[in-house]
């Protein structure tokens, strides 16, 4: 007999609910699917980073990532089939074809709407996002502000995907490579001497990476250190607390957010950089 759709879902809600779900979660698998209505509308409370709580009383099957991040985690749990819509400033080409919401702080409200989706996904910590998703839940759109600061962050939004989606297994397999392969590059350099790293995050009007980015933690197991020490996610800085600081190696992202920045030896400005002149630079992409 082939399992009820909804077994996944329920057997998560079983390690967190009382005695008497474990039996709804049998008769799942032992009868049809016509006479589980009731089984179907078993709520699954969700409180997120804004501290608002949103039902599921199904596994989501139409969602609109609004930042990057979301949709990729989303592909890699093998969930892409769930995500009805894209971000102007999506760049990933999987994503291509999907129709465009408008940009991540500021989406489309008539066309994420008109998409009819189970969930919306934003981040959270950005008080412009925040203003369209209460608009979204004026209108009846479900939304989960997510955080991504940290690895832990990561982790915990890419199992909760994975028990919305249906794909749990997905997710923990992810997790658990990922957190394999954490702790041996940690271990590679625990005994090393510390790099000191800038990270630039645009250009030329420098935004950096704070304490609170995660950036910040895959600088620190890689065996570096962030000689930026503000206890923000973002940091504005100028050139000339750049060369104060003289960091060991300059990393550069490209992408949305820094669509073209220029090589560092060919800035007048940083030229000076003990990063610049031992040819310590990196671009990696956003």
């Amino acid at each position: 007999m082939t399992p009820h759709p909804y077994v996944p879902f329920l057997f998560h809600m079983t390690k967190r609910s009382p005695a008497w779900l474990l039996s709804l979660f049998l008769a799942c698998m032992l009868f049809p699917k016509e006479l589980l209505a009731d089984a179907e509308a078993v709520p699954l409370q969700i409180r997120d980073a804004s501290n608002h709580t949103t039902t599921f009383t199904h596994p989501v099957k139409r969602i609109i990532p609004l930042y990057s991040a979301f949709a990729e985690i989303l592909l890699d749990i093998h969930a892409k089939e769930c995500i009805q819509a894209r971000t102007t400033g999506e760049a990933d080409p999987n994503f291509v074809d999907l129709p465009s919401v408008g940009t991540h702080m500021r989406p489309n409200l008539e066309r994420i709407v008109a998409l009819e989706p189970d969930l919306v996904l934003q981040l959270h910590g950005r008080q412009d996002a925040s203003v369209t998703t209460e608009a979204m839940r004026r209108l009846g759109v479900p939304v989960l502000e997510l955080r991504l600061d940290s690895f832990d962050d990561l982790f915990s939004c890419m199992d909760l995907l994975g028990t919305l989606t249906g794909h749990e297994e997905d997710a923990h397999s992810l997790h658990h490579t990922m957190q394999q392969t954490l702790q041996a590059i940690q271990t590679r350099h625990d005994q090393t001497k510390k790099v000191r790293v800038f990270f630039e995050v645009r250009s030329p009007s420098l935004l950096t990476a704070g304490k609170k980015n995660i950036v910040n933690e895959i600088i620190t197991i890689a065996g570096g250190e962030n000689v930026i020490t503000e206890n923000k996610k973002l940091v504005r800085i100028t050139d000339e607390a750049v060369l104060a600081m003289n960091p060991d190696a300059y990393v550069i992202q490209k992408g949305p957010m820094n669509a073209d920045p220029l090589p560092l030896e060919k800035r007048p400005a940083l030229h000076a950089l003990q990063a610049c002149q031992a040819k310590r630079s990196l671009v990696v992409d956003e």
